[in-house]
């Protein structure tokens, strides 16, 4: 005659039953009546060289583990949760995957907070520069947010200088930009020199993000000078100038992604933006200096209008 002692318990707080009654006691049951993973006999396999292998569950053992899920984190980027069969996986450390037939470069790992045991697994390559890459972007989002600010509020205003031709446009771009650049200054010393704290407020896991981060931090003085460019050309009637020249960045931004983030993962994505947002600022730039010499008239034409007036 065997007993079954049945556990009960709801995965939504604050309902019948509660986090702790349930959940909570059901993970205590797990530990105290189910085996033991040193209990579990060694698991068999293969390595890279498809020769059978045996691995003890031990720390001093070579690492393997099982792939059990994949998920995308919006702030993270892609994660893979697994469960460790021997050895230590470390961050920074790369691991055979055999789905792929190559090594995932520089792992990042993450200790779950629900469970000690579980470990979570950011892989290299395309998901380590999403993560990365991501989590700086956002702060440089939040930096650049005052000068977006002044370019909502101003896009209506390069309209009506743009009635009076592209020179009254740029003319109102030029007297915003010093302060705005000049914002965008500080804000890029002040990302640079503290850049160390950003992981101490949203988590130690980020720390990596420190030299993404610092890489980027000069996108706010790019991305000023040419958002005002491109507005003083959208004012004067020149959109499809300003649309052309960021198609060109766009395809240009797609083709660096694709060369440098599979050779250097996050750091390409880096270079990659820092690279495009210089190629805009420089390229809209040269627009507008085309757009204004073509504008203006000719000596023939000055001579002409000189001629009506006399009459």
């Amino acid at each position: 005659m065997s007993l079954l002692d049945p556990l009960f318990g709801s995965a939504e707080v604050n309902r019948i039953f509660s986090d702790e009654q349930g959940v909570q006691r059901m993970l205590d049951a797990v530990l105290d009546f189910m085996p033991s993973p040193v209990d579990i006999p060694p698991v068999p396999g293969t390595d890279d060289d498809d020769k059978p292998v045996v691995r003890r569950r031990a720390d001093d053992e070579k690492f393997s583990a099982l792939a059990f899920k994949l998920m995308t984190d919006p702030y993270v980027g892609q994660l893979t949760f697994v469960r460790v069969y021997s050895g230590i996986l470390k961050s920074g450390d790369s691991v055979f995957n055999p789905i792929r037939g190559k090594k995932e470069r520089e792992l990042k790992v993450i200790e779950s907070e629900a469970y000690k045991k579980t470990q979570e697994v950011m892989g290299g390559g395309d998901a380590q520069a999403t993560g990365i890459y991501a989590a700086a972007y956002r702060v440089i989002d939040v930096a650049f947010t005052p000068v977006k600010s002044v370019l909502y509020a101003a896009y209506s205003n390069f309209f009506r200088s743009g009635q009076h031709g592209i020179a009254a446009s740029y003319s109102y771009a030029k007297r915003l930009m010093p302060r705005m650049i000049g914002y965008s200054l500080l804000a890029c010393a002040g990302l640079f020199l503290f850049a160390p704290l950003f992981p101490l407020v949203i988590g130690k896991e980020f720390a990596r993000t420190v030299e993404a981060l610092r890489w980027l931090a000069v996108l706010p003085i790019l991305k000023s000078i040419h958002y005002f460019f491109a507005d003083a050309l959208s004012g004067a009637g020149y959109q499809g100038v300003r649309a052309g020249a960021q198609v060109f960045v766009a395809l240009t931004n797609v083709g660096l992604n694709f060369w440098l983030i599979p050779a250097y993962s996050w750091r390409g994505a880096a270079w990659s933006s820092i690279a495009c947002d210089g190629l805009l600022a420089v390229s809209l730039y040269v627009a507008l200096r085309v757009v204004l010499r073509r504008s203006q008239p000719t000596a023939g034409e000055k001579r002409n209008e000189e001629y009506a007036l006399a009459d």
